[in-house]
């Protein structure tokens, strides 16, 4: 009887035992952070037309006088646009092996924000204010895949991680001459790229179209090794041969912003 006792004690133990290992290996993977994520618009600094700011250094000059000043080219040859969460997204791709199949992993997420000022009449004059990624919103097919990028990966649950930051700081291969609705711009950004707390430069390659008067609609991609800003990857046995290598890319649509 007390052998039986102690068996049942025993088994009793040990599943709390391994309950409290899950709990506590749950925390660990995403950081045990239950806060709800913040608003992405919180860190994507708005533009203004009125206000706005020189636009970054661009590799072609300016060749009339309306685009070397921009407040002084009409207002109707100037719009600011905004991206909305709808039809809009930020992923990343890594490759890896999992059990034995090598599979690119996407991770994809529609909370962007950022504004953009587009110059018609030279769109060389053109600007992109801070694009903002809310990183702690990345989702995968695997839930564990992404507590696990949530938490000892990218670390969201420090709220200097929770966002992935891209300022611009130079344009190159935007036509000087004017655009029109039905264009596809195709130009290269340079900037300063923040995840987890370290910046490096990187430049996205970029394909802008004007839908319509009021929509554009872009694509920007990039590669970066991760290990540049300090990430390092904790693999499970299942998984192996993981790149260096993470592609980021984002599609979005910005409605204009009425003056």
């Amino acid at each position: 009887m007390v052998s039986r006792r102690v068996t049942i004690l025993l088994v009793l133990l040990a599943f709390g035992a391994g309950v409290a290992v899950g709990v506590f290996g749950l925390l660990w993977a995403t950081g045990g952070d239950a806060t709800p994520s913040r608003d992405v618009r919180e860190v994507a600094p708005t533009l203004s037309l009125e206000e706005a700011a020189p636009a970054p250094e661009a590799t072609e000059p300016p060749p009339t006088e309306a685009a070397a000043n921009p407040a002084a080219a009409p207002a109707a040859q100037r719009a600011l646009y905004r991206i909305t969460e709808d039809g809009s997204q930020a992923r990343y791709k890594i490759d890896e092996t999992l059990l034995g199949n090598r599979i690119t992993v996407v991770g994809a997420t529609a909370r962007v924000a950022g504004d953009i000022i587009v110059d018609f009449a030279s769109p060389a004059q053109s600007q992109v204010g801070v694009i903002a990624v809310n990183a702690r919103t990345f989702r995968t097919d695997q839930e564990f895949r992404d507590q696990a990028v949530r938490g000892q990966i990218l670390q969201t649950s420090r709220p200097e991680n929770e966002f992935i930051t891209f300022e611009p700081t130079s344009y190159s291969g935007l036509p000087a001459g004017p655009a029109a609705v039905g264009d596809t711009l195709d130009f290269q950004i340079t900037g300063n790229l923040t995840v987890r707390g370290v910046t490096r430069q990187v430049t996205f390659d970029v394909s802008v179209t004007v839908e319509a008067e009021e929509r554009i609609r872009g694509t920007a991609t990039t590669t970066i090794l991760y290990r540049d800003f300090g990430i390092g990857i904790n693999a499970p046995p299942t998984v192996s041969d993981i790149a260096d290598e993470v592609t980021l890319e984002i599609d979005f649509v910005a409605l204009r912003v009425a003056a």
